[in-house]
C-alpha cells in the first residue's frame, strides 16, 4: 500500500457482504435433491446385496441366489439397449472402473454439500452438480438392483434416499445487518 493511503474502518452500522444465496439455493435445491436420493438409494440397494452379487457394476454371479436369479437375466435384457449400456459406461467412470467407490464419494460429496452450509457457495453448488450428473446415469444402470427390491422394497430405498438428503439439507442461515448500538451475541445470550 502506499504511504497514505489507509484502509476505510469498518463501521458497525456497514452489513457484511451476503453470501450469494442463489448458489447456495441451487447447490441444495430440487434439481440437485432428487439425483442424489436416487444416488443414496442405489448406494443402499447395492451394498445390501453385495455379498451376494458382488460389487456394482462386477460380473453377476454364474448361481445368484433364489431372490435374485431374474437379476442376470433383467441386466442382459436391458444390456441390449444403448441408452442402458451408455449409463453403465458413465456410472462404471467410463475408464476408470470403480462404480463403487464413485457412487460412494458421489453420495458423501452430496450429503458433505447439504450438511455445511456454510462452505463456499460456488464450490458447493460444483460439487453438488458433479454428484448429481454422476447419481443420474448411475440410478439409470442400477435399475436391475432397484428391481431386486420387491413389495415395500422399493418405495422404501427411495423413501430412505429422499429422507437422507432432506435430513442433510440445512437451509442457508440468512445475515441481518447489526442495528446502530445494538448488541451482538452469537446465540449465546
Amino acid at each position: 500500500m502506499t504511504k497514505g493511503a489507509e484502509v476505510p474502518a469498518r463501521d458497525e452500522r456497514t452489513p457484511e457482504p451476503e453470501v450469494p444465496p442463489a448458489a447456495r439455493r441451487r447447490a441444495i435445491g430440487w434439481a440437485t435433491g432428487v439425483p442424489h436420493a436416487l444416488g443414496a438409494a442405489l448406494l443402499v440397494a447395492s451394498e445390501a446385496v453385495r455379498g451376494d452379487l458382488g460389487d456394482l457394476g462386477g460380473p453377476p454371479p454364474a448361481r445368484p441366489p433364489s431372490y435374485a436369479e431374474d437379476f442376470a437375466r433383467l441386466h442382459d435384457t436391458l444390456a441390449e439397449h444403448l441408452w442402458f449400456r451408455a449409463a453403465e459406461w458413465l456410472r462404471d467412470g467410463g475408464w476408470w472402473d470403480e462404480p463403487r467407490l464413485l457412487l460412494w464419494a458421489a453420495v458423501f460429496a452430496a450429503l458433505v454439500v447439504r450438511l455445511n452450509r456454510d462452505g463456499p457457495p460456488r464450490v458447493q453448488l460444483a460439487l453438488s452438480v458433479a454428484a448429481a450428473v454422476y447419481c443420474v446415469p448411475a440410478a439409470a444402470a442400477g435399475i436391475p438392483y432397484f428391481a431386486l427390491a420387491e413389495g415395500y422394497a422399493l418405495p422404501f430405498l427411495l423413501t430412505c434416499g429422499a429422507v437422507a438428503v432432506a435430513a442433510a439439507t440445512r437451509p442457508a442461515r440468512r445475515r441481518t445487518p447489526v442495528r446502530p448500538g445494538a448488541r451482538h451475541t452469537n446465540g449465546g445470550g
